[in-house]
């Protein structure tokens, strides 16, 4: 999970005879609730005991939830430009102090491109560039790197 992978690791053929079994099957509920981004479903699974109280799952519970919610997040402000802080808290069912670190850190990552959070009337505000200034943009890029070519060959000639 912490990879990203979509491979359900309790599906292969030697663990199906232990899908009955409780620690496995709420296991398999926090795999099933991850991959689905399905927040609520993710922290009823966190819930359960056998998940909760073990070791080795336990330190990886806060990293497991701030990726779901990032998920959320990322699907639920699809293409709009402005989002009420209030409607993402909403959407994860967290503190606002939790939603502002979870929108930096996605806007620092740059997995929200050109976001920015405007603190006095609560909104993420999302700057979003046309396809058309992308395309120049990199039309101005490439020119520029063909200019410095240009150059080199002209003074390598000489």
């Amino acid at each position: 999970m912490m990879m990203e992978s979509s491979v359900d690791p309790f599906d292969s053929q030697e663990a199906r005879p232990y899908k009955t079994d409780p620690v496995v099957a709420a296991m398999t509920s926090l795999v099933a609730a991850y991959q689905s981004s399905d927040i609520l479903a993710f922290e009823e699974a966190v819930k359960h005991k056998d998940i909760a109280g073990d070791a080795f799952v336990a330190p990886y519970i806060d990293d497991l939830r701030k990726k779901v919610c990032s998920k959320v997040i990322l699907k639920g402000i699809g293409c709009f430009t402005r989002v009420k802080l209030d409607h993402v808290k909403e959407m994860v069912g967290s503190s606002e102090i939790d939603v502002d670190e979870l929108l930096l850190s996605l806007i620092l990552d740059k997995k929200i491109e050109g976001g920015r959070i405007n603190q006095y009337d609560k909104v993420l505000e999302i700057e979003r560039q046309s396809k058309k200034e992308e395309m120049y943009r990199a039309l101005a890029v490439w020119s520029q790197a063909v200019s410095v070519n240009a150059q080199g060959i002209g003074e390598g000639l000489r």
